[in-house]
């Protein structure tokens, strides 16, 4: 695997577009079960767990392809934008245990 695949930053890319997908699911299912709309809480709310399902995935494989010895002989160099991508997914994933557990 290169140090930059294009494959493995629009991977990336796409992770980190589900989980803001993810994000105004849960503040649309906030929102809807604010103002008592049962309809759109649901709708939101299914598709909040779909994606939740779906970057959960994702970030597996993602682990999977970065540091399993089986994809990956080489060493791993994480630095630049890809560093920034993961501690966006870090930061984005804690907001999502806060909500989950608060």
């Amino acid at each position: 695997m290169e140090k930059y695949s294009h494959f493995v930053q629009a991977f990336m890319l796409l992770i980190l577009c589900i989980k803001i997908a993810f994000l105004i699911c849960a503040v649309m299912v906030f929102y809807t079960k604010r103002n008592h709309e049962q309809v759109q809480m649901e709708f939101w709310s299914y598709w909040k767990k779909y994606l939740h399902i779906v970057f959960s995935m994702l970030m597996s494989l993602l682990l999977i392809m970065l540091f399993s010895n089986l994809l990956n002989k080489g060493t791993v160099c994480i630095d630049g934008h890809v560093k920034l991508y993961l501690s966006t997914f870090g930061i984005l994933s804690f907001f999502d245990f806060l909500h989950e557990y608060k």
